[in-house]
C-alpha cells in the first residue's frame, strides 16, 4: 500500500479522473437556510438587479449627452 506524503487542498492531485468525474457528477443538496436568511438573500438580488439597471441607465444617459 502506498503512503502519500504530499497533502494538497486540491481534489485532483490525489484523485484518478475517473475518480474525480464521478465525484464531480454528484448533485450537491440545497443548504437548509432559516426564512430570515432566505429573505435577506432575494433582498440582495433585487438590489443587485435595480444597481445593475441604474448603472446601465447612467451609462445610455452619459453616452447620449
Amino acid at each position: 500500500m502506498k503512503c502519500f506524503e504530499y497533502h494538497s487542498e486540491d481534489p485532483s492531485a490525489v484523485l484518478e479522473p475517473g475518480q474525480l468525474s464521478a465525484a464531480k457528477s454528484r448533485p450537491v443538496p440545497p443548504i437548509a437556510m432559516s426564512p430570515g436568511t432566505r429573505k435577506a438573500l432575494w433582498a440582495l438580488r433585487i438590489f443587485v438587479l435595480l444597481l445593475a439597471i441604474l448603472v446601465t441607465y447612467t451609462l445610455i444617459a452619459q453616452l447620449n449627452q
